[in-house]
């Protein structure tokens, strides 16, 4: 069953959501599903699929290229690449931004230095790149670290330090990466999506070939493949070609900015879908198209198969994150900048790869667009038959309250602090007793010692990893990036053994909420607080400590300023609701509370089994409250 996480990175960074595919899991397994039978019934059914979304989420115009055994199958533009001239969108001549998936082209830039012995994956990337300096607190970060996401570097923070809206302004790779550079875990311990280890790989790239980034995809990777409208930032002599990226906001496309990053390794390819179909051509085969070679055929092999195939799951996969359809293993990729989107995904066993890419994205205003994961989707399940999901086995008596505890997807900037920007959603995993675990309302059985195979899809898997005996992160099938644990070990590790004496630190907050620690949290949030007197954020997570912890004066003030500051308000007005009925004040209880319903605060079932509450069950406003 298809359990893809949707990959859409922000020229550097990725939000994962994994896929509602039950329908998949539902269907009869008694005929195998149609293989392709010919070129135009592939093309009427992604048109069927394409051609309704660009009306429905308003985008203006897609492209999408399939290749099976050694060919392009298929390749067509839809829509208009450019709303204000009307020109159609066409698969070879228009140009998108890529975003992301310029990680996945990176890594191969590395690979193919490797392919040629002019660079090993076991070298110490300080062989090669003395500016920026790297952390040697820790073992030697590996060239191999750097394109599996494994280098332990922290992430970004403030969007403005690595984006500008003119080239000029760009400050120079190499300098870029030493004021952002640190390091915060052990290389090789944890998958963390990874914006700066990858840029670190372009600079790899760089002092390896003696070329700029830039010209080393061109002339080394595009050029040979016949990618030739495929470039690090399109030249201004083919910025018309280039389609721009919109929002919608209003019933009309609004035209974005084209965006320069500082981490271009990791952001910054401009290509068309004819292209991208080359390089896939070239990635499932024998590293060559059309007697052009990128790679040898046991390079290209070795890209395909998994990096380390005793992992019971899944992960990177030199520069492809791995996951599973329909029981067949597929690599992928995706990306966004602002206006755009694509992913490019590919089935080894198959001989299948699919790309598309379209000019809105969510970010740029007009919601979230789902017509890359449906064609995706609809596609795989058209393709690949599914296999039937393996039997739940008893799970093992093992003990399970170890694993209890909250855990983040690490893309975050755990050094610095954004203000109202800086925050991160986590997931709790609770202890259902011996061999069993509650993840987010779903049930896991231990299948090993470590290892949790789901009650309600058997065929995914979760695997936690110990470090220095705690438990430390977790992995998903379709979450290549590890989840870390919001505990003391974290902290110690990300911001050294002297955050116990700077307990203020908004991470060293974060993970004092997470873990209910109401006390010390609502001394943290309050100085935060003090320090920034506009910031919503620590008003509400700070009030919503000193309601635990029983300060109800504190909460008070500080669950006021969010609601004030236009934070979170429904559960600012419920948690404000809750404070008031424990100071036995009922008419500002009720006056918070009905502020929280027509707000439609999420979890208004507490209203029967919150204790704080239970002054207010008599009262006949209650069951009035209950009633709207």
């Amino acid at each position: 069953m298809l359990s893809l996480a949707h990959v859409a990175a922000g020229g550097t960074f990725i939000a994962m959501t994994c896929l509602p595919v039950a329908t998949l899991a539902q269907k009869p397994q008694a005929v195998p599903p149609p293989r392709f039978v010919n070129d135009t019934t592939l093309a009427r059914r992604i048109g069927d699929i394409v051609q309704p979304a660009l009306a429905a989420e308003h985008i203006p115009g897609a492209a999408v290229a399939v290749v099976k055994d050694g060919r392009v199958v298929f390749k067509q533009g839809y829509g208009v690449a450019n709303v204000e001239t009307h020109t159609p969108v066409d698969a070879d001549r228009t140009i998108f931004r890529i975003g992301s998936t310029t990680k996945l082209l990176t890594a191969l830039a590395i690979m193919q230095l490797v392919d040629q012995g002019r660079v090993r994956l076991d070298d110490p990337v300080s062989q090669w790149v003395t500016t920026p300096k790297i952390d040697t607190r820790f073992e030697p970060v590996r060239v191999a670290h750097l394109i599996d996401h494994t280098g332990g570097f922290d992430q970004i923070g403030d969007e403005t330090r690595r984006l500008v809206w003119r080239r000029e302004d760009r400050l120079p790779l190499d300098r870029f990466l030493d004021t952002q550079l640190r390091t915060i875990r052990p290389p090789g311990q944890a998958a963390t999506y990874d914006t700066y280890g990858i840029s670190l790989a372009g600079l790899v790239v760089e002092r390896a070939s003696s070329l700029s980034y830039a010209d080393y995809m061109r002339q080394r990777l595009f050029l040979p493949l016949g990618m030739t409208r495929a470039f690090v930032e399109a030249p201004d002599s083919l910025r018309a070609d280039v389609a721009p990226g919109y929002g919608w906001a209003d019933g009309a496309f609004v035209r974005q900015h084209y965006e320069y990053y500082a981490s271009t390794p990791a952001s910054s390819v401009d290509a068309t879908a004819g292209d991208m179909a080359r390089l896939m051509v070239a990635l499932l085969g024998d590293g060559t198209v059309n007697g052009r070679r990128l790679f040898s055929a046991s390079m290209a092999e070795r890209i395909r198969r998994p990096q380390h195939p005793e992992q019971n799951v899944k992960s990177f996969s030199y520069g492809f994150w791995e996951d599973e359809a329909n029981g067949q293993r597929v690599i992928h990729h995706g990306g966004s900048m602002l206006g755009y989107e694509d992913e490019m995904l590919l089935v080894p066993e198959r001989g299948i790869g699919l790309y598309v890419v379209y000019n809105r994205d969510s970010e740029a205003g007009g919601g979230p667009t789902s017509l890359g994961p449906t064609l995706r989707n609809r596609l795989l399940e058209h393709w690949l038959q599914a296999a039937l999901p393996p039997s739940v086995a008893e799970p093992r008596p093992i003990e399970t309250q170890r694993f209890a505890g909250a855990y983040a997807d690490g893309t975050y900037c755990h050094g610095c602090y954004e203000g109202e920007g800086w925050r991160f959603g986590y997931v709790m995993i609770r202890s259902l007793g011996p061999g069993l675990l509650d993840v987010g309302g779903q049930r896991w059985r231990a299948a090993d010692s470590l290892v949790f195979v789901s009650e309600r899809n058997p065929s995914r898997r979760m695997m936690f990893t110990e470090v220095g005996g705690h438990v430390a992160y977790v992995s998903q099938i379709g979450y290549g990036t590890m989840r870390e644990r919001l505990s003391e070990r974290l902290l110690d590790e990300a911001l050294g053994p002297g955050w116990r004496d700077r307990p203020a630190h908004p991470l060293s907050a974060r993970v004092l909420y997470a873990n209910e620690q109401w006390e010390p949290c609502t001394q943290a949030y309050l100085a935060i607080a003090e320090r920034r007197p506009r910031d919503g954020h620590a008003g509400f997570f700070g009030g919503r400590c000193a309601r635990g912890a029983a300060r109800f004066a504190d909460a008070i003030v500080l669950l006021t300023r969010a609601w004030d500051l236009d934070v979170n308000r429904n559960l600012a007005a419920y948690h404000l609701g809750a404070v008031y009925a424990r100071k036995g004040d009922a008419d500002s209880a009720f006056t918070w509370l009905r502020r929280a319903v027509e707000l439609r605060h999420p979890r208004l079932q507490l209203l029967d089994s919150d204790p704080d509450l239970a002054s207010l069950r008599t009262d006949p406003r209650f069951a009035a409250l209950r009633a709207r």
